[in-house]
């Protein structure tokens, strides 16, 4: 299970800085049929090939436009740092790891305004870093603008 919670402020009346925290937790991995002299070299090398994307702390500058009335879309651009957890375990033994790294994020999404401020949505987001990792984050959003009339 993974979730998303951003937390923005909107500098401008059409541009806002949004600090992020995407939560998907550590991968782990199970070896069976393993003899007991090989486990331990087995599981290190298991942790150093198991990578990709764990949780993401970002840091975005997001713009607001309104094509159609009630209709919003939100293009972004940022920076992000990535953190995974993994850990391999088989025969009684655990090694455990975490890779990290960072790198440039872009992503648009699209919201209708339900009511004044609350708005629900959907986004787009691509993450591109160090170690030539490359993530895509589909999302669905509730919004809620605090001072909008």
């Amino acid at each position: 299970m993974a979730g998303t919670i951003y937390l923005g402020y909107r500098v401008l009346p059409l541009v806002s800085v949004e600090a992020g925290y995407t939560y998907s937790g550590g991968a782990t991995t199970t070896l069976s049929g393993i003899a007991p002299a090989n486990v331990n070299a087995l599981l290190r090398d298991t942790t150093e090939l198991v990578r990709g994307y764990g949780d993401i702390y970002s840091l975005s500058l997001r713009y607001h436009f309104e094509p159609v009335r009630n209709v919003l879309v939100n293009p972004r651009v940022g920076y992000y740092y990535w953190q995974t957890r993994v850990r391999a375990s088989a025969a009684g033994e655990s090694v455990a790891t975490t890779h990290s790294g960072g790198g440039a994020t872009a992503g648009i999404g699209l919201a209708y305004r339900v009511w004044r401020g609350l708005e629900v949505g959907a986004g787009f987001d691509y993450f591109y870093g160090s170690h030539r990792n490359g993530a895509t984050l589909l999302s669905g959003s509730l919004e809620w603008n605090f001072g909008t009339p």
